[in-house]
């Protein structure tokens, strides 16, 4: 599981394919990354191509700042295809006052 610090930018990258192979990628007609907070709040960061078409076909970016520490979901949907990857990332406590 990856770990970042409370404040810390993160940056979300993927590339989608279109066979199980991944040998094939594919640039979905939708794209959405969906943040889940360790205390349930909800994020929707903003989702942009990752590079010029068509040498980046598939490649897909987002960031966003960890303003809470524990533990946080991350999920990616797209629509034709439809592609679904998950998981969770860590945020440490800012263990610095100021």
């Amino acid at each position: 599981m990856k770990t970042f610090i409370e404040g810390e930018e993160v940056i979300f990258e993927h590339t989608f394919y279109s066979d199980k192979a991944k040998s094939v990628p594919v640039d979905p007609t939708t794209v959405e990354l969906f943040l889940e907070g360790p205390d349930s709040s909800s994020v929707e960061p903003s989702v942009s191509q990752d590079g010029a078409r068509p040498a980046n076909t598939g490649k897909y970016k987002a960031t966003h700042i960890v303003d809470k520490w524990g533990i946080w979901d991350w999920r990616w949907e797209t629509s034709t295809p439809t592609i679904i990857k998950q998981g969770q990332f860590k945020v440490l406590q800012n263990n610095i006052t100021d």
